[in-house]
């Protein structure tokens, strides 16, 4: 780990135990270490288009200031990003619509 990443998901704390074979840590934000407000990984996939990966977890302050989040090197999951994917290009549309750029559809 090098001065400035992103903090590791494989990120431990010895001191604290093992249980069933893992080690036990607390909850602490991937980018400024803060271990308060923690917001977790289902809001953060809900709200954020992170592209169906798994991501760390952030503190409350870090996520309403935008900041990129960082997420896992683990496997993409294809419905949640396909889900994601849905999700942001609905909100394009509605934009364009609120805007004036695009004509609304017809809900029959």
């Amino acid at each position: 780990m090098r001065c400035g990443d992103y903090i590791e998901s494989q990120y431990y704390n010895p001191k604290t135990g093992v249980q069933g074979g893992r080690i036990v840590t607390i909850d602490i934000c991937a980018i400024c270490y803060e271990n308060e407000d923690i917001v977790q990984a289902d809001e953060i996939r809900n709200n954020r288009d992170i592209g169906g990966k798994n991501p760390l977890l952030v503190c409350r302050y870090c996520f309403d200031k935008g900041f990129e989040i960082p997420c896992s090197g683990g496997r993409i999951n294809v419905k949640q990003k396909h889900d994601q994917d849905q999700r942001t290009k609905r909100r394009q549309l509605d934009d364009h619509v609120r805007c004036g750029r695009r004509k609304g559809r017809k809900n029959n």
